[in-house]
Parts: structure tokens; sequence; C-alpha cells
């Protein structure tokens, strides 16, 4: 989707506070020493939790345990070390990037399909009915008010977290697939039959791992088996989902239908401020275990920059959106779940539906 250059003084002058930040501070844009010793710390415990699953002998109970730590590790894996390196944060150097973002694979998702579906669709097109897959809920929930209307929604509040405990699995084993039959991006057919065989192989190389061999290993059942691995990916989705929709899948974000012109409704960093709200952007704790996600909007308005440096920027967002009195949302944890389950019930009544 095509954008606007950034013609406002407040994008100016954001955009000079943050590259000040920087020169001030004699510092890169990409991770720095504390972020890299989180990310090798990150894939060792990855590495760990998955070695004991294998070595320690114990109950069912225990063996469930083991795939639920398993399961937060791979989760901390994506928000820390996979999402930023797809958007190629991590290093100056793209093969180095390129490779950490393979984590994706380990862990049963795909590093391009995620590219396709966060980086392509979701990033350049936040909010944008039909182009963004992040909000084509339908037909389990609806989150904007251009997407179709079913009776079912208005109890979807009512529903909304057992289903987001599938959202690890739909995100895995559905979205992937979506995104990769979806968004070819003038690839050749080469390219994509190679990128097609990439996702096949990952996906059976992750259900070899997490399933089949700790059938024949392990002293459970295939049935028990198939439990933990399903309990594993429901506490999985449900942290994924509260990390990562509320920022978008509530009040006051805006929803666009496509332009005429193909482009963005305003330009690129006022879009993000109407479309995104931060959820307790200030916290130390979120940001070192969600990999800044808690910070969306400056995430979005500067993607290029590792979320290691977003405490500071949040300070100079806050600040220089209040110097040229545009809105700029943040929430505490707390409010920000209620504003979201209050988001939900409100999509889900009938007359919330746009009339063009």
């Amino acid at each position: 989707m095509n954008t606007q250059h950034s013609t406002t003084a407040f994008e100016r002058q954001l955009r000079d506070r943050v590259s000040a930040y920087f020169e001030v501070n004699h510092c890169s844009k990409k991770a720095n020493t504390t972020a890299w010793i989180k990310t090798w710390s990150l894939l060792a415990v990855w590495v760990l939790t998955l070695g004991l699953l294998y070595t320690i002998k114990t109950s069912f109970a225990g063996y469930l345990g083991l795939y639920l730590l398993h399961g937060i590790a791979a989760l901390l894996v994506v928000f820390n070390i996979g999402h930023d390196a797809v958007h190629q944060t991590l290093s100056h150097k793209s093969w180095i990037n390129t490779a950490w973002g393979y984590t994706f694979n380990l862990i049963g998702g795909n590093r391009y399909a995620w590219h396709l579906k966060h980086n392509l669709a979701h990033h350049s097109a936040t909010n944008i009915h039909q182009y963004d897959l992040d909000i084509e809920t339908t037909p389990l929930f609806r989150v904007s008010p251009h997407s179709r209307y079913r009776r079912h929604y208005r109890y979807q509040h009512l529903y909304i977290l057992p289903l987001y405990c599938l959202m690890s699995l739909l995100l895995v084993f559905v979205m992937d697939f979506k995104a990769m039959m979806l968004m070819r991006y003038n690839r050749s057919l080469r390219t994509r039959v190679i990128k097609w065989i990439g996702l096949i192989a990952g996906k059976l190389l992750y259900i070899g791992y997490i399933i089949v061999l700790p059938v024949y290993t392990l002293p459970l059942t295939a049935g028990e088996v198939v439990t933990c691995f399903l309990l594993m990916h429901a506490l999985v989705g449900l942290l994924i989902s509260l990390v990562l929709l509320p920022s978008h899948f509530i009040a006051p974000v805006a929803y666009y239908e496509p332009s005429e012109t193909g482009g963005l409704p305003s330009t690129w960093t006022i879009h993000q401020l109407l479309t995104t709200v931060d959820i307790a952007p200030r916290s130390r704790l979120l940001n070192a275990t969600v990999g800044g996600l808690n910070a969306n909007v400056i995430h979005h308005i500067f993607p290029a920059i590792h979320h290691c440096h977003f405490l500071p920027l949040v300070k100079i967002l806050a600040k220089t959106a209040a110097d040229h009195h545009i809105p700029y949302y943040q929430y505490s944890l707390w409010k920000g779940m209620r504003q979201h389950m209050a988001y939900l019930k409100k999509m889900g009544q009938p007359e919330n539906i746009h009339h063009p």
C-alpha cells in the first residue's frame, strides 16, 4: 500500500528528536549489548526447556508442566528475537537478522510467512479492511466496523478468551498457509516453490520434535502427549493474544476501508497514532518480557529500531505529541485489558456496522 511522505511539523520534529537521542547517546538503533545477552540467554532457555522435556522422568502432570514451560520459552523467543529479527533490528548486517529470524521456523512458525502477514500486510496497512490480515478475523470474531456482521458476534466478548487459546495453533497451522497463498508479492514460481517447501518442512520438523518423538521416547501415551501439546498452545495462544491484540482491538483506534488511490488516509506517522494504542509503554518489565510490543505505537512509527530503545523513545513521542496537540493514547495494563473487552462487546452489537 502506498504511503504519504511525512510533511507535518509534528512528524519532522519527532524524527529530529529521535535522531538526536541516538546522536547524543552515541548508540546504534540496533540491539545493544544487553539486548544481545538477552537474545542468547532466551535461546539457551528454549534449548534447555526442550532438553528437560526429554531427560527428566516424571508424571503426566510433570510433563505437562515441562510442556508449558517450553511454550513460554518459545513465546519469549518470538517476542524478543524472531519479531525483531524479521524487522531487521538486531543487527546492521542483514544475514544476521535473517539467521535469527529462522527461530520462527524452530518453534513451529515460518520466518517468511510472518514477514508477509506482519511486516508487509499489518505494518504497511494497519487497520485497513481487506489489507491488514490481523483484522480479518471473521467468521470467528469481529473487530472492524467494515467487516461483515454475524449474529454470534454479540457474544464474542464472552467467548473471546477461550478463542484466544486457539490463536497459537491458528498462527502455526492456518495463518502461515493463508499468508503464503494470499500474498505472493511478485515472487517467481521457483522462489514460491522453495518457500512452500521450507514452510512444510518446518511444520514437519516442529510436529516431529514436539509430538512424534515424545510419543516414542517419553513414558506417555499418544493421547497424553497431544493433550500436553494442546494445553501448551492454549497458554501460548492466550498470552500472545493478550499482548498483540489489545493495542489495535480497542477504542479509540480507527479502522478504514481501502482508498481509491491505494494509499493511507493520512501520513504514515499520523496513521499509526490513529490506529494503535500503547499498553503500559513505560513498564521496564513488560518491555523486557514482550519485546517492546507494549509500546506498539513507537514500534509502528520506527519499525527499524530495536525494542531495547523504546523506553526513552516513548517519552519523546509523548512530549512531541503533546507539543503539537496530536492524540497519543496509552493505557495501564489493567485499563487496557478492560477497554479491549469493552471494544469487543461493542463490535459485537448489530448497530455498530459501517454504512458507506
